[in-house]
């Protein structure tokens, strides 16, 4: 209409130029120029107009209910983890986790005087003390979309400028992957095989936090579970359900800890035992212990690569003759974000970075063409989309066993096994960076250079 036109038009200051797209596409626009959450927002700041909601209150509405389903909403469809709502000085900061990157979200402007309602809201939703502003809180609530339901857990800090949140996405329909689809090698998995496969001894997954040990547990699991077997699991928490599969969560608050979990899953005649993490010296010797007396026991630690599992427990007091004879191997693995296909794009790397990846495929053809993504509406312009694991497989033998005993160093232990043929992280990464699927930057982000540089 010419008329409206022409209103905009003045109203605005500026010439406007029609433009045909799609409801999606005009919504997408909407939320990158002014937030998400707007029409949510625009209605609680109306009710706050007529005295509804007063200035910067700290009572929870429907209305912001409604706006922290959408913050949700958007994170879920974004394929985030992990919701950050930070407060600042004079300013709400709300981030997103995707791939393992933090990315900003763009807010409605003057969402902040409202910081301490949206607080509220999220502490009713997990059923916290709205009072309490001094001391941390944790919960938890379901969010529901469409068939699939969404645990939602809840952490309350208390700062400086205000409580600060974090919320953790778990999707209780996601389907977790088997061996096959992890990502491991040919060799890789015919090892990691090996290891499962063994009638006792303790088999550890190391890495940091979100790289991805969970989900490897569990694909380790499945092969695991038949009749012929009695599986029995002690989680923080229990992620996934699998059916034929006695699964426990540790409740610290009523006493019911890791270690009191393993001394009477023991009484239980089970053949695997998964531990979801050896955090105390008390739960690593039971878990010795058990694998020393006929059990399999898988569990993961937090170390930055697979020798120095065995260091971290003797660390934690376990006598080297113990870590030698129980432990048969260490996984350690990291998440590299996959490049975008509708939008990935070769070029050409700096001299320095070419010859760290020469050194490791020393025959690959010249030039070394890596990749990028440009970004594109398919990825939400970030130029990723998912992510992919890689793998170091550590299997111990009598040489490295040995070397346990006479407490050897993670270096040391390293350089043999490199020696022995192990193919670390770092090599495993930059051949996932020449055959596209991921950047060089990520390489140099997740993953360590190794002291030692075989040969090969």
């Amino acid at each position: 209409d010419h008329a409206e036109s022409e209103q905009l038009r003045i109203l605005l200051g500026a010439s406007i130029e029609w433009v045909l797209c799609t409801v999606h596409e005009l919504s997408e626009c909407i939320k990158h120029y002014y937030g998400v959450g707007l029409s949510r927002f625009l209605d609680i700041d109306a009710q706050k107009r007529r005295g509804d909601e007063q200035d910067g209150g700290a009572e929870a509405s429907p209305g912001l209910t409604g706006f922290v389903e959408q913050l949700l909403d958007e994170a879920i469809l974004a394929n985030a983890t992990d919701i950050h709502i930070e407060p600042r000085e004079n300013a709400l900061c709300v981030r997103y986790r995707i791939d393992g990157i933090l990315y900003p979200v763009t807010l409605p402007a003057g969402v902040d005087r409202l910081r301490r309602a949206l607080v509220s809201s999220i502490k009713v939703m997990a059923q916290l003390n709205i009072a309490e502003r001094r001391l941390p809180q944790d919960g938890r609530f379901t969010r529901t979309i469409g068939s699939n339901a969404y645990d939602i857990r809840v952490s309350v800090l208390p700062a400086r400028h205000g409580e600060t949140i974090s919320l953790r996405i778990l999707n209780r329909q996601s389907t977790f992957l088997n061996l096959d689809e992890l990502g491991l090698s040919a060799q890789q998995r015919a090892e990691m095989e090996n290891l499962i496969g063994l009638s006792n001894g303790l088999v550890l997954f190391t890495g940091p936090t979100g790289s991805g040990k969970t989900t490897s547990l569990y694909a380790a699991l499945a092969r695991l579970n038949t009749e012929e077997r009695k599986i029995i699991t002690l989680e923080d928490p229990v992620e996934y359900d699998l059916a034929g599969i006695t699964q426990m969560q540790v409740q610290p608050e009523i006493g019911f800890t890791f270690p009191t979990g393993l001394r009477s899953i023991l009484r239980h005649d089970p053949d695997v035992i998964l531990i979801g993490e050896i955090r105390d010296s008390e739960t690593a010797s039971i878990a010795v212990g058990s694998a020393l007396t006929g059990h399999l026991v898988l569990s993961t630690l937090h170390t930055q690569d697979a020798a120095g599992a065995v260091v971290r427990l003797m660390d934690m007091g376990i006598e080297p003759y113990l870590v030698s004879s129980s432990v048969q191997g260490m996984v350690a693995q990291r998440l590299l974000r996959r490049i975008c296909r509708n939008c990935r794009e070769a070029y050409m790397e700096d001299p320095l970075v070419e010859a760290e990846a020469r050194r490791v495929f020393p025959d690959f053809p010249a030039p070394m063409r890596f990749y990028r993504g440009r970004g594109c509406p398919a990825c939400r312009f970030f130029g990723y989309t998912g992510r992919q694991a890689v793998f170091e497989v550590f299997l111990m033998n009598d040489e490295l066993r040995h070397l346990v005993v006479e407490r050897a160093s993670t270096s040391t232990l390293t350089e043999r096994a490199l020696a022995m043929g192990l193919s670390p992280l770092r090599h495993n990464a930059w051949a996932c960076a020449l055959d596209g699927t991921t950047t060089v930057a990520d390489v140099l982000r997740m993953t360590r250079r190794p002291a030692f540089h075989p040969d090969r």
